[in-house]
């Protein structure tokens, strides 16, 4: 198991006195730097992509307050699975046997993690790189929107956008999740995908959170 920080609702795991940040919705492992090629996880070796142009390395790091060597990506998290216990600030990349709300999940593209939600009916893209979470404009008809937040996306760039609350359910579980409305993000990432919100893991769990790769589900509470 390994010691993780929450910084900007980004989980970010020091292997090897390195820091990587673990993000579900990028499809390949990298490290920022040429020479970052690999890292071991529990006793195996994994390959580490190069860095795509447009990943901005000072803008990341902006975000998350701290140095950022690397990501680890859907390709690593599909072949180990994950367990996030938040009682103990412990990240294992495996499997476990923890109880709690379980949904089914199926991967977009081979590696966009989507989930049905109860209410609103709907796809849910569920990530762990989300600092916020965004939604279709219809989710947002006669509400009012608490402030402005500033966001970055490596496709999208910078992102200013309007923040609400919004009541999911989700695995038979009624949450109240912070959502931005974006054009970009909605044109891009939700119709594309035919979802009607992203939604990081953040805002789902209390105490645990698993992705069961062998049985492609998610498990929280």
């Amino acid at each position: 198991m390994y010691d993780y920080e929450l910084r900007n609702n980004h989980y970010i795991v020091k292997i090897d006195g390195k820091n990587f940040l673990i993000d579900i919705g990028w499809p390949a492992s990298f490290g920022m730097e040429p020479s970052l090629r690999e890292v071991n996880i529990d006793g195996v070796t994994y390959p580490l992509q190069r860095k795509m142009d447009i990943v901005n390395r000072a803008k990341i790091e902006k975000m998350v307050g701290t140095t950022i060597d690397g990501f680890i990506g859907e390709d690593i998290i599909q072949r180990t699975s994950l367990t996030i216990d938040k009682r103990n600030k412990k990240v294992s990349f495996s499997r476990s046997d923890e109880k709690g709300a379980t949904i089914d999940y199926e991967l977009l593209y081979g590696y966009v993690m989507v989930v049905e939600l109860d209410e609103p009916k709907g796809r849910c893209i569920v990530d762990t790189g989300a600092m916020v979470g965004y939604g279709t404009h219809d989710l947002f008809v006669g509400k009012h929107y608490k402030e402005f937040v500033d966001d970055y996306n490596p496709r999208l760039g910078d992102m200013h956008s309007p923040l609400f609350d919004l009541d999911i359910v989700i695995g038979g579980v009624t949450k109240r999740v912070e959502i931005c409305h974006n054009v970009d993000v909605e044109f891009d990432d939700l119709n594309a995908s035919g979802s009607k919100i992203v939604v990081g893991i953040h805002e789902l769990f209390n105490e645990v959170f698993v992705i069961d790769a062998q049985r492609r589900q998610i498990i929280f509470r």
